[in-house]
């Protein structure tokens, strides 16, 4: 046994089967009991015995069952080109212009002061000694993506300055220090290449194809259905 509360077990098994990805054990465990907790006060309340309650929960299993009966019956079959991927950002380059400052930087969040110094040093000097590969992978630290305001206040502020300096921090902030390597910025108002908006051109597209797909399930099951609606009730925009 793992977790109980009242009468309730959580057991290996059933953290195997639930929706535990591997993550943080501990986060997880605290969730279950919040939930669990609340689940017994609310049977307590007879809650599972509302009229309203039921209602919701039947309108939410039928909606459940349909957007899984169109997922697999909308599944394969999708197949997205470079061809398609690049007709579609020429056609729509306006789309791909950048409506904010960004930047792609390295954001390191240490505790230790004297962490954050040897960060930064090995950052200032890149070379001897630990290298910035080595801190990278340590801390799991990858390029990220960055907009303005998205970053504390001060960070914000040195990052989307006119300086062309790179490397800022130590930034004492939230009980961590913060040191940010700025990879590259890119100005509101310029063009995302295509290489950068392929996978978000490649998700509208498989959305388009798989919008016709659940049309076309829509009409089959139509036309094998015996469907009625009072024309009375129907507004015609005509």
């Amino acid at each position: 046994m793992i977790a109980r509360v009242n009468d309730k077990k959580l057991t290996r098994g059933d953290l195997l089967s639930s929706s535990f990805s591997g993550g943080d054990l501990s986060f997880f465990l605290q969730r279950w009991v919040d939930d669990r907790v609340v689940l017994d006060a609310a049977f307590n309340g007879h809650l599972n015995k509302d009229s309203v309650i039921i209602a919701k929960v039947g309108v939410y299993y039928d909606k459940l069952l349909i957007s899984s009966y169109l997922d697999i019956a909308s599944a394969g079959g999708v197949d997205i080109s470079n061809q398609q991927i690049r007709v579609y950002y020429n056609k729509n380059k306006d789309s791909f212009y950048r409506r904010f400052d960004e930047a792609v930087v390295y954001h390191f969040v240490v505790k230790g002061a004297g962490v954050a110094s040897e960060i930064k040093s090995t950052f200032s000097r890149g070379g001897s000694g630990v290298t910035r590969k080595e801190l990278l992978l340590k801390y799991g630290v990858e390029p990220l993506v960055v907009r303005r305001g998205q970053l504390l206040a001060g960070l914000d502020k040195m990052v989307f300055s006119k300086s062309k300096k790179s490397l800022h921090g130590p930034v004492f902030s939230g009980g961590a220090y913060h040191i940010i390597s700025i990879i590259k910025k890119h100005a509101k108002g310029t063009l995302i290449g295509l290489d950068k908006a392929h996978d978000e051109i490649y998700s509208r597209l498989f959305q388009i194809e798989k919008n016709k797909k659940i049309s076309m399930v829509l009409d089959s099951l139509k036309n094998i259905s015996t469907v009625y609606v009072n024309k009375e009730f129907v507004y015609d925009k005509k």
